[in-house]
């Protein structure tokens, strides 16, 4: 009897299947890491602000004028007259949402301001950052030039 060596149509679409299931079933699992790798990636780039802010700060003596809402790309407050600040803005919006970011700023040389995210891994909480060194979690997020 001559029989020829390979594999059945039945057995590679059973192997496929189990392989299939194992992707899925890793790729659930992940979702929890990926999302805490966002909230860090979140507090760093919101720290990094504070450094930009406080580099233009030294430079202009002020923060600029404050934004006429909460938004942050808007008006000639120092995020969007800083590119360093504006270009970390719009990327934690990249990672996390378009209008993700909320800020608030003052004008004059004892100006201050405040910016906070909603962190991944739980939406009702927020990363908030502010002039006065501050850096916590809060709930909801800021209405202020500070965290509450």
């Amino acid at each position: 009897m001559y029989r020829r060596a390979g594999f059945t149509l039945i057995e590679l679409l059973v192997v496929i299947s189990i392989i299939a299931l194992i992707a899925s079933i890793i790729l659930a699992s992940l979702k929890p890491s990926r999302d805490k790798s966002y909230d860090a990636a979140i507090k760093q780039e919101l720290t990094s602000v504070r450094s930009q802010a406080e580099l233009y700060f030294s430079k202009n003596g002020n923060f600029g004028t404050a934004p006429a809402n909460p938004g942050c790309l808007v008006d000639s407050s120092l995020f969007v007259l800083d590119p360093n600040v504006a270009s970390l803005v719009a990327k934690i919006e990249a990672d996390n949402g378009p209008s993700s970011v909320t800020c608030y700023s003052t004008t004059g040389a004892g100006g201050a301001w405040a910016v906070s995210s909603p962190l991944r891994t739980d939406p009702t909480k927020s990363w908030c950052v502010d002039s006065k060194q501050s850096s916590k979690q809060i709930s909801g997020s800021i209405t202020t030039t500070s965290c509450p």
